[in-house]
């Protein structure tokens, strides 16, 4: 997709450029249609851009405190370029309307796929979606930035089952995460102990543990929500999801696990009985994404070499 880049290739406000990124376009060039997603923050319509179909995102800015998290969000954006992260290919950053234009991906979400079109992946796929996604969240992390809402519904889809992680609405560096919460904190005038959900972004049944007592979110934050999303994929169970919300929050504080499958479970999805809920389990915890990557290809090697009699495989190490 090309689309002309006018100069000055910048947001109204000046603190938003790129060289590759269309930042303004005028109304000739793109047209929208019917919504395909509506949110609390945002409208998500069908669009053509230069002649392809394109995904518009529309962010509510009713306040300036919504205004300032779109031009943060854009200058993150227009630093990304992954193969597995959603692209940004332009964006309108002038009013009266603020949009960000992305690659279409037909597959739709992961989401979706698992829970409408109630798709059950083989053990390969599952597996070679996820290696794709730790190689985006290693990307992100080796940018110092944390996405802080991995989860299946922001894991899209293109034609060929390849991932692309989106939605960096809520994603922070990691330097600036550091000085929000502490500044966050000591203006709340609470105890720095217990939940207040004033103090916490993300999904709640993706969240790590450490998030719901209060502490800073981190790379392996995001690598727990990795964790959740593929016990999910190979499950194609929401966690938590029969627990009200005060029995959600203790169990994932105690990291108590009670909608994850059993082996049994596991044993009735994939015929060998290959993949067990402990060692997807102890991928949630203490992990960085490179060596979340190395859990993922060694848990392939294994799924390639052992026969499948009920051994647990003990490839996903606590670290």
């Amino acid at each position: 997709m090309v689309v002309e880049i006018k100069e000055p290739n910048c947001c109204i406000r000046g603190c938003c450029r790129s060289q590759t990124i269309p930042l303004h376009l005028p109304p000739s060039e793109y047209s929208l249609s019917s919504p395909i997603a509506r949110g609390a923050e945002s409208v998500v319509y069908d669009g053509i851009l230069d002649g392809k179909k394109t995904a518009v995102k529309k962010p509510f800015l009713s306040t300036s405190d919504d205004l300032d998290k779109f031009h943060k969000q854009l200058q993150l954006l227009c630093k990304l370029d992954h193969s597995g992260i959603a692209k940004l290919v332009a964006a309108h950053a002038r009013p009266p309307n603020y949009m960000f234009f992305f690659e279409f991906y037909e597959g739709g979400s992961l989401a979706d796929k698992l829970h409408l079109e109630e798709w059950t992946p083989e053990i390969d796929e599952a597996l070679q979606i996820m290696y794709q996604l730790a190689k985006a969240l290693q990307y992100l992390h080796n940018l110092g930035i944390v996405h802080r809402d991995v989860k299946p519904a922001n894991i899209l889809l293109d034609g060929n089952l390849n991932p692309h992680l989106a939605d960096f609405g809520l994603a922070e560096y990691k330097r600036d995460l550091k000085k929000v919460t502490v500044e966050t904190w000591r203006s709340s005038g609470k105890p720095t102990g217990g939940f207040h959900k004033k103090n916490m972004v993300g999904t709640l049944i993706y969240m790590a543990p450490e998030i719901l007592k209060k502490e800073t979110h981190t790379e392996k934050s995001d690598v727990y929500s990795f964790g959740i999303s593929f016990n999910e994929l190979l499950t194609g169970i929401v966690p938590y999801t029969d627990l009200r919300a005060e029995a959600q929050i203790s169990g994932i504080r105690k990291t108590f696990y009670s909608c994850m499958s059993s082996d049994e479970k596991i044993s009735q999805i994939y015929r060998k009985g290959r993949v067990f809920w402990k060692e997807v389990k102890s991928i949630c915890r203490f992990m960085e994404s490179d060596q979340l990557i190395k859990s993922v290809i060694y848990f392939n090697f294994l799924n390639d070499t052992i026969d499948g009699s009920g051994k647990v495989l003990r490839c996903f190490l606590r670290l």
